[in-house]
Order: structure tokens, then sequence, then C-alpha cells
């Protein structure tokens, strides 16, 4: 079920200092699909969204690309999911973020994933009861 998107907290980017009004950072194994999503959604209202999967370049060193994206965005959306918390570039990516002081804006995204796929994600860990 979609829900509507509250775009209150999103601050439009200032056209004299920044390129972008927001960055989306995920994790792939559980966002990819909702930050496609999340994307066209926010670009349909006319906003300017960093997102890799449109903004990186083949062929390019890919860290300086997503470095330079935060940098050129005044908001930082986190999709807060299990691959995403346990993940050391979304890690990497908050950390910029802050480093910048950009607004972080936290988005939860909990989809229930069956055993199977979670011990294919996380063999080392067990499985809560």
């Amino acid at each position: 079920m979609l829900h509507p998107i509250n775009t209150g907290c999103i601050q439009p980017a200032k056209p004299h200092e920044r390129l972008q009004d927001a960055f989306i950072s995920y994790g792939r194994a559980d966002s990819k699909q909702f930050a496609i999503h999340l994307h066209q959604r926010l670009t349909d209202q006319g906003y300017k969204i960093w997102f890799d999967q449109n903004d990186i370049p083949l062929g390019v060193d890919f860290q300086n690309q997503i470095d330079a994206g935060i940098t050129a965005s005044d908001n930082f959306l986190f999709i807060i999911a299990p691959h995403a918390v346990n993940s050391p570039y979304c890690l990497k990516e908050i950390e910029a973020a802050a480093q910048l002081n950009k607004r972080i804006i936290p988005l939860l995204h909990v989809e229930q994933i069956d055993q199977a796929t979670w011990q294919q994600r996380y063999p080392d860990k067990p499985i809560a009861a």
C-alpha cells in the first residue's frame, strides 16, 4: 500500500548554493525498489534528487561521485533497513552528511523476509525466535 509522501521536512535547494534538494542513501539488498520509487515520487513533485542509479556515470570512481552528491545536496534521506544499518558504505555516507552539517531525514523501510533470505544475507547471525 502506498502512502502519501510528506515532503514538508525537505528544504528546497537554494539556487545559488546547491544543485540538489536531497541525496538518497539506502542498502540495495533491502531497499533498492523502495529507493527507486521514492526517487520517482519526489522528482515527480519537482524536487532535484541525487540518486546513485541515475547520477553515477559508468567507468568513474563511484565513491568520489557519492561524496560529490552528498556535498551538492541540501538534505540527506537515509532509508533505514537492516542492510543499510549494517552497511559500511551507508555508514560512510551518514558520516559525510553529518560532517557537512546536512539535514538528515531518516525514513524507516522494513519488509518481512523469509528465513532463507535472512540466512543468505546474514549467514553468521542467528535468527530471532
